[in-house]
């Protein structure tokens, strides 16, 4: 799962989604606030994702990383 922030306020669940859909299928995708989270079926996909998407735009510069929580919770 990948942890997206910076992200303005009136970007949308939506456009999260069409933003990172090119890099493989997608699970779900959620915003709170000024962050959002979104899930591929499979870690490789997300660090692709990671890789091309951290630092471009999406009506602002955002920023992206693993989520650390869903890492701690996977290796319980």
């Amino acid at each position: 799962m990948l942890y997206i922030r910076n992200l303005r306020s009136d970007v949308n669940e939506a456009q999260l989604k069409e933003k990172f859909e090119p890099y493989g299928p997608i699970e779900r995708v959620k915003r709170v606030k000024s962050y959002g989270f979104v899930h591929f079926s499979t870690r490789e996909l997300a660090l692709k994702a990671l890789e091309e998407l951290n630092g471009t735009v999406c009506d602002n510069v955002i920023e992206i990383s693993i989520c650390v929580v869903c890492q701690y919770r996977v290796l319980q």
